[in-house]
């Protein structure tokens, strides 16, 4: 932005947190700029004849900072007559969240629409742009999150959306800043994608790079032979197949139930939510506690180079992926959402077993056998019943070490190109700030 001039005059906005505007520069209530404002409502889901064709009806999970194109929802003209804070807004109409996880995102119609209790809208614009609106409300989202009020869910309140003061340029000014606006964070996302597009390469590369090390090995002139497994194809010659139940210590066991209560204090548990990881290793700090008695840390004990599964899942994709856990240095227990296996160390090494389950090939394996009704389930009778390729031990170490080495360097390039992404992200939040309260002049850009 140092390549942008600023405004030859500036004078004092009155508002403490938008600072010096320029001289031509008026601040107006947003009250004062729209002609149609207010909030919606949510129809009783009870209620059939209120839900069905009719008009779109927006809740704030369709915002995404843009246009709102796709709305699956609508509301019926009963539910329209039996509840008179249901408005009709025209296209064109800029909407904000009050509250939950998505306050302060922004949506613009593109289709007549009425709107739930959770939006703003602001439409029929007087004398002022809506996309200039749009792109203030975005400079200035943190400013206005920050006047929002409660605890664990944030509120902001239609009365204080109507009184915000405004930066408001002429409007020529207003439409040269939305134009300016446009074609640079055009720009910017459209690198941005580019560089997302690049972490999906980096991620795909390094499972195919596990898959073929898992399957064929490290050598490349390794003579193979028939699996005899459809789904697995050919694998080095000295290599066997075994099943997983003939690999683990025991049967697998499912882990502790405890109620909520529970939760907090006590030894450290590993949770469904800890097996989605990308090193497949359980990360021990980040563990969360529960209270526990005696018997159920000796019935439930984790111990280092354990494997736990994902054996319910409301996702296809997350069914069956697994993490291992090693160094357990105080005792741990494991939860009921999660089935544990522990290998016989004799046979397969950790390291490598949770590279072979975490390869597409075996992923892909166990979301085949899933049971999928309400919830994808995987029965422990299939993770047992999962071949496995075995390579003499001498080559686990191999592979295992040549795969982490692999995973920090995937790691390496994807935390710099993540920086990269925040950086622009937040340089396109700053540019708009600076455009739209006048501290950088775009005119003639």
């Amino acid at each position: 932005m140092k390549f942008l001039k600023e405004y030859p005059a500036y004078k004092d906005s009155g508002v403490e947190w938008l600072g010096e505007i320029p001289e031509q520069w008026e601040v107006k209530k947003l009250k004062w700029l729209f002609s149609a404002m207010g909030s919606g409502t949510t129809p009783s889901s009870s209620n059939e004849s209120y839900y069905g064709e009719g008009l779109p009806w927006i809740n704030t999970g369709d915002f995404n900072d843009d246009f709102i194109n796709e709305i699956p929802k609508s509301v019926t003209e009963k539910a329209l007559k039996d509840h008179s804070v249901l408005k009709i807004y025209p296209v064109g109409t800029l909407l904000v969240a009050l509250y939950g996880a998505t306050i302060g995102k922004l949506g613009i119609l593109t289709k007549p629409c009425t709107i739930n209790q959770a939006c703003f809208a602001m439409g029929k614009p007087l004398g002022i742009d809506t996309k200039f609106v749009f792109y203030w409300f975005l400079g200035n989202r943190n400013n206005i999150i920050a006047m929002s009020y409660g605890g664990g869910q944030p509120n902001i309140s239609g009365n204080t959306i109507r009184n915000l003061r405004l930066t408001v340029p002429p409007a020529t000014e207003q439409q040269a800043i939305a134009d300016f606006l446009d074609r640079r964070t055009g720009a910017i996302d459209k690198l941005i994608g580019k560089k997302e597009r690049v972490i999906e390469l980096l991620r795909e590369k390094r499972t195919a790079i596990i898959s073929h090390a898992v399957t064929k090995g490290l050598d490349p002139d390794a003579k193979m032979k028939d699996s005899r497994i459809d789904w697995l194809g050919e694998i080095p010659e000295h290599w066997e197949i075994k099943r997983l139940r003939h690999l683990i210590k025991g049967a697998l066991a499912n882990g502790l139930f405890k109620k909520k209560e529970y939760f907090g204090t006590g030894v450290k548990l590993v949770n469904v939510f800890d097996i989605y990881r990308d090193d497949f290793l359980v990360d021990i700090d980040s563990l969360e506690r529960v209270d526990a008695n005696e018997g159920e840390i000796k019935n439930y004990a984790v111990e280092s180079g354990d494997i736990f599964f994902v054996r319910s899942s409301l996702k296809l994709e997350g069914i069956g992926k697994s993490v291992c856990i090693f160094d357990v240095a105080e005792p741990t227990v494991f939860e009921c959402h999660v089935v544990r296996a522990r290998p016989n160390t004799d046979q397969i090494l950790p390291a490598f077993l949770i590279n072979y389950l975490n390869s597409t090939i075996t992923t892909s394996r166990l979301i085949s056998l899933a049971n999928m009704v309400t919830m994808t389930t995987l029965d422990q009778i299939k993770i047992k019943d999962i071949e496995v390729a075995v390579p003499p031990i001498v080559e686990q170490v191999a592979i295992a070490k040549y795969l982490k080495q692999e995973y920090f360097k995937t790691a390496t390039l994807i935390c710099k190109v993540t920086e990269a992404i925040e950086k622009l992200k937040e340089y396109r939040t700053a540019l708009i700030s600076a455009a739209v309260t006048g501290k950088i002049d775009v005119r003639e850009v």
